[in-house]
């Protein structure tokens, strides 16, 4: 009887250490958390077959941000770095086609860098003539009851207090673009003196130096919601005057000798920059003798991360390829990689 009552204590045993377990996983701050919600598209849209739709989300991730993943009714669809390694906070573009008429339900969720992933933001989208269930009407009203005097003469205190929630970068305008005028740690009290037209940043009067700067809405808590706060139009973006990075030539490799053929195509990796890339300038060179390179062709706004250009059986090629971002800037050119064309 002893060794039987032992044995049917062991489950409840288990129980206990597995909720401990719990307690302990669920121990992380919310505030240190990935975040991630969806701008777009609203809850219940209704769009036609075929048609793609931009899904457009913010996410934010005290860490950096490892990736956005994408997902249809619960499966993962497509999954997204941020433009920039590191950042904690980015906007996302991610493009889903409907796979036939129905109700889907897309899912976003974000990755940090440590892999801890956020809670979900989810939108229903009806694709086709599938109608929405209908919602009941809104129940009217009741009549409020007016308030005592003594308590009509308490005013909301204007304008409100943002209270950073951790440590937190004010920018110069209501995005990443913006240069960062100053860092503000958890805790931090600043008076609020605007709000930008979506509504995603405040505009607050930093202390320590800073002065008025513009601070993401999810990274602080306001004294009142009550006030009525001014929207302020976003200042010019700041002009871009930073060469984006330099690409790499891949294909063929650096010192490769091929068959002989009338041309080759050249490729390399395509690199990212905050004003987007226009594209890539490329230049080929043949050896005429040993450490005697003349130019063959050079080409611009190439689209994409490759080209096709002619060569000469027998000789001696290398070329080297440089980036243009949207601003005109141009990186510096790539080390020369060189290559063999053979006889027949």
């Amino acid at each position: 009887m002893k060794k039987k009552t032992t044995s049917s204590r062991r489950p409840l045993f288990f129980a206990l250490a597995l909720a401990v377990l719990a307690l302990a996983a669920c121990s992380q701050p919310a505030d240190l958390l990935p975040r991630v919600w969806i701008d777009y598209p609203r809850e219940n849209l209704r769009v036609a077959p075929d048609q793609p739709l931009l899904v457009t989300s913010h996410a934010y991730a005290a860490s950096g941000i490892g990736e956005v993943v994408l997902s249809m009714d619960g499966v993962a669809y497509q999954r997204t770095q941020p433009a920039v390694a590191g950042d904690d906070f980015s906007e996302f573009q991610q493009e889903w086609l409907p796979p036939g008429e129905g109700t889907y339900v897309l899912q976003v969720v974000v990755y940090d860098s440590e892999g801890t992933r956020s809670n979900p933001a989810t939108v229903t989208v009806i694709v086709g003539e599938q109608l929405a269930a209908e919602q009941p009407p809104e129940p009217p009203e009741e009549p409020q009851e007016e308030a005592p005097q003594e308590e009509l003469e308490e005013q909301p205190t204007c304008p409100p207090l943002a209270t950073v929630q951790s440590n937190a970068n004010c920018r110069s305008g209501p995005g990443e673009i913006y240069p960062v005028l100053g860092s503000l740690p958890a805790g931090a009290q600043a008076e609020v003196v605007g709000q930008s037209q979506d509504g995603y940043w405040w505009v607050i009067d930093a202390a320590g130096g800073i002065g008025r700067c513009w601070i993401w809405e999810e990274l602080v808590s306001l004294s009142n919601q009550e006030c009525q706060i001014a929207r302020v139009e976003s200042p010019p973006p700041p002009q871009d005057l930073t060469a984006p990075p330099t690409p790499e030539p891949v294909v063929p490799a650096n010192g490769l000798s091929i068959s002989c053929r009338a041309d080759q195509n050249l490729a390399w990796l395509p690199v990212q920059d905050e004003s987007g890339i226009a594209g890539y300038d490329l230049k080929l060179e043949k050896e005429l003798s040993p450490g005697n390179w003349s130019a063959v062709n050079q080409w611009s706004n190439i689209q994409g991360k490759q080209q096709t250009v002619p060569v000469n059986c027998g000789l001696r090629f290398r070329w080297a390829v440089r980036a243009v971002d949207g601003a005109g800037n141009l990186s510096p050119w790539s080390g020369y990689s060189s290559f063999s064309v053979e006889l027949d």
